[in-house]
């Protein structure tokens, strides 16, 4: 029966790290498709690359966001979780915006979920 339970904790233990891996992977990425997406301005280029003369129209025009990324700073990675204003003080916290509530949530959701999991219910238990 012991075994049971340690081998519960060990992948329990295991999951929470991957999920939080997985969070910070996703925030890289993020960070790096933004970066790949807005190019630097020709003054930026001129100091890095040490050239000194370049034409006014070599200026580079960042592609136009896609709908899907739109949808989702719109809908998800920007707004407030509750009412109009993100970081809102609520008490002695401060609620975050809504993709880093959902995240929480996720996360005590995870967690609730794998203390109930596998807890025994018998009729003599108190």
């Amino acid at each position: 029966m012991a075994f049971g339970a340690l081998t519960y904790a060990n992948s329990f233990s295991a999951s929470m790290f991957v999920f939080w891996a997985l969070v910070v992977v996703i925030g890289a990425l993020n960070r790096l498709l933004l970066a790949l997406n807005h190019p630097l301005p020709s003054e930026y280029r001129r100091l890095s690359t040490g050239s000194r003369f370049e034409s006014a129209m070599d200026n580079t025009v960042s592609p136009p966001p896609s709908r899907l990324h739109v949808w989702l700073a719109r809908r998800l990675i920007y707004p407030a979780t509750f009412g109009y204003r993100c970081a809102q003080n609520a008490g002695w916290c401060t609620i975050p915006p809504r993709v880093q509530s959902l995240t929480i949530l996720a996360f005590i959701t995870m967690n609730l979920t794998f203390c109930i999991h596998g807890y025994r219910v018998f009729q003599d238990n108190m």
